[in-house]
């Protein structure tokens, strides 16, 4: 398992959305979706906003 595969799952299990990703970054849904496909590459800044996201989300319900 790659490390997108992993920090997707992260993203899954924590019930954040691929558009509270995309807002939070400033991108469309569909371009984080991309990215967690394989299918394009980011740069190292936004990979690090992406994952610092995840760890510091903080849901409705958490």
């Amino acid at each position: 398992m790659n490390e997108v595969t992993i920090w997707k799952l992260k993203r899954i299990e924590n019930k954040i959305r691929q558009k509270d990703v995309a807002d939070h970054l400033g991108i469309s849904a569909s371009y984080v979706s991309l990215y967690e496909d394989g299918k394009v590459p980011w740069d190292q800044e936004l990979v690090r906003r992406y994952r610092q996201f995840i760890v510091n989300y903080k849901g409705a319900d958490k």
